[in-house]
């Protein structure tokens, strides 16, 4: 493995550092979890601005949908009354014809003093019966009068009786005319026939009911964002922890390699800064940066900004050799040897 000048560039960028260092600290695990959280996190965050976004739209539909269901419910329109309505209003719009007529009928049928159907009826059968002693056969149509005569009566009353029903009522015509009106303005608005205003009530309760229930979504929604936020920090807590106690075997480690990689003196140190994003995102909440001192009493700074080409190289070896021992026993010949071919 040769640890060239060109060869290892990619440990000047800090997601490089992030990556060894979470690589020497064996948090894949940690990692995972996060990534894992934050992928919810993310799409119960992004539901939730969505819902959040169309909650004024939603609000307004609310509105409108209270305001008109609070319009038919006080019409309070029951299933057939229209019909029953438009025929009422028939009988009092005609009812001085139909009282007229009524009479009329009554006159000609029964009430006239001469000419009435029921008279000359009757003084048809008495007619026919005299003659029935001399002609016995007439007694059929004999009978047949006299139930008509019968039927004449009974016709008769059933018109004196739809006579007395007949109503005189301006005010209820009126009262009539107005449902009527208000019933077929409201189908307009809400573009039904009149009839189906019933339905469009009930179409207009559920929709609220799952206006309401989106509500319900909204504020579950918000509850369990929350709690992934909290899920994120705790996690993040635990690989800040991790990645410090890393960072401290890691500095040890790659000092003590530098040694005897032609940088006496130097010294390697991470430096772990918290990140200002909340909750915190899937690599952690704190920025890693490896930091270097490349000869004794020289003052710390960045690897990517302090380090020459060579010294890259001898601290990528001496990262590599520290990664190694992270990852279980290595043995002492295998080590030198790595180590020489890395150093010339």
């Amino acid at each position: 493995d040769i640890c060239g000048q060109q060869a290892h560039q990619r440990l000047r960028h800090r997601g490089a550092q992030r990556d060894m260092l979470d690589g020497f600290g064996k948090h894949g695990g940690l990692l995972e979890e996060m990534a894992a959280t934050h992928a919810q996190w993310s799409a119960a965050r992004e539901q939730l601005d969505r819902l959040t976004g169309d909650q004024l739209q939603r609000s307004e539909r609310i509105e409108l949908l209270g305001f008109q269901l609070r319009e038919l419910d006080a019409l309070n329109l029951q299933p057939g009354e229209l019909d029953e309505l438009e025929a009422e209003l028939a009988r009092l719009a005609n009812s001085g014809r139909i009282e007229a007529v009524l009479r009329e009928a009554l006159e000609l049928l029964y009430d006239a003093d001469q000419g009435s159907a029921q008279a000359l009826t009757t003084h048809a059968r008495q007619r026919v019966e005299d003659l029935l002693e001399v002609q016995p056969a007439l007694g059929g149509p004999a009978g047949l009068l006299g139930e008509a005569q019968a039927l004449l009566v009974e016709a008769a009353d059933d018109l004196r009786g739809r006579l007395d029903e007949v109503e005189h009522d301006p005010a209820r015509e009126v009262a009539l005319g107005d449902r009527l009106d208000e019933a077929r303005t409201l189908a307009r608005k809400h573009r039904v026939p009149p009839a189906d205003l019933v339905n469009k009530a009930d179409e207009i309760r559920i929709e609220l009911e799952s206006l309401d229930a989106s509500d319900e979504q909204l504020e579950a929604l918000r509850e369990k964002e929350v709690e992934l936020a909290e899920r994120l920090r705790e996690q993040a807590a635990r690989l800040s922890a991790a990645r410090r106690q890393a960072a401290t075997a890691l500095e040890q480690a790659v000092t003590e390699r530098m040694q005897a990689l032609g940088m006496p003196g130097g010294s390697f140190s991470v430096a772990l800064t918290a990140t200002s994003e909340e909750p915190p995102g899937p690599l952690g909440a704190e920025r890693v940066e490896f930091q270097v001192a490349a000869n004794p009493g020289q003052a710390g700074g960045p690897l990517a900004r302090i380090a020459s080409g060579g010294e890259l190289a001898r601290i990528s070896l001496a990262l590599q050799v520290a990664a190694r021992r992270s990852q279980g026993p290595v043995s002492y010949t295998h080590l030198r040897a790595h180590e020489t071919a890395s150093f010339i």
